[in-house]
């Protein structure tokens, strides 16, 4: 298969071969006597051409060069013309523009383009729903303990429970991944409203969260640790409103280890004293 090269203006070329194709912007690599043409935004090669076969033509001066014995003469050639091809000084090379950030996870998609996972900010990269959830009060009729990582919508004004932790204070419950990941932030809607919305009641108040950075047995005693617990936050939740259901606030969270295997709820207190300790939603997202 033949390709010629033709060099239209000063940054104007065309690429022909016996296929009618007629590329305008390309990235070539020279490989021995194999000349190897890419498309400028890094999908994979389209074609490969023996150097032989390769006619370059200069329409500014009205010269044709051919032939190629070998890689090196098509090269220096090629260089010579300055051919659109060759990355030159003042181009922008793609790795320039890839951030060295270790939050950002660099992927190639289907289409053989590389994009960027964000962290933080946007979308986070997955919900964690694996693993399993036990609490000092898991025999309570109303606990739920595998809704609270379910990604199902939240009713503004109704008093379903999601997950329920009962009335008890001074209880621990943790949710354990079954894997080690690289932990994003964590969201929670707590407590309950009324069924007509008129009222805020119920739910968590003070809360201890760790992060178990061993895959090990975590203890189910309130207020027990040991060097695998890295306190991650510690302060009280925002009781349940329709605003909440519509954008579930964020834990600020400090302290957050490279690898989490589990996370560790230490529930101190409620906000009514009569009232249950209730987390609608409590949802973590890895990077």
């Amino acid at each position: 298969m033949s390709l010629t090269i033709r060099k239209i203006s000063a940054r104007s070329w065309k690429h022909e071969a016996d296929q009618d194709l007629i590329l305008s912007k390309a990235v070539c690599d020279i490989q021995g006597n194999n000349f190897i043409l890419s498309r400028i935004n890094g999908q994979k090669p389209i074609a490969t051409f023996n150097v032989t076969d390769i006619t370059v033509i200069d329409d500014t001066t009205g010269t044709t060069y051919t032939p190629f014995s070998n890689g090196d003469d098509l090269a220096i050639q090629l260089d010579a013309l300055d051919y659109v091809g060759f990355y030159r000084e003042g181009d922008v090379v793609i790795a320039d523009l890839i951030s060295t950030d270790p939050n950002n996870i660099i992927e190639q998609g289907t289409d053989g383009k590389l994009f960027a996972e964000s962290s933080g900010g946007g979308s986070s990269a997955g919900l964690i729903t694996t693993g399993y959830t036990k609490a000092t009060d898991f025999g309570n009729a109303n606990f739920y303990p595998k809704s609270m990582f379910l990604d199902v919508p939240i009713q503004d004004d109704a008093n379903t429970d999601i997950w329920l932790a009962s009335t008890f204070i001074n209880q621990r419950v943790i949710h354990h991944f079954g894997e080690g990941v690289e932990l994003d932030k964590i969201t929670y809607v707590n407590g309950t409203r009324s069924v007509d919305g008129s009222s805020v009641t119920f739910g968590a108040k003070t809360v201890t969260i760790y992060a178990i950075t061993a895959n090990v047995d975590p203890v189910f005693t309130y207020n027990v640790t040991d060097a695998n617990y890295t306190q991650i936050f510690t302060g009280d939740f925002a009781q349940y409103t329709i605003a909440q259901a519509k954008n579930p606030p964020e834990l600020t969270l400090s302290n957050i280890p490279a690898t989490t295997f589990a996370l560790v709820y230490d529930i101190a207190d409620n906000h009514a004293s009569s009232g249950r300790i209730e987390i609608r939603r409590l949802s973590a997202f890895k990077k």
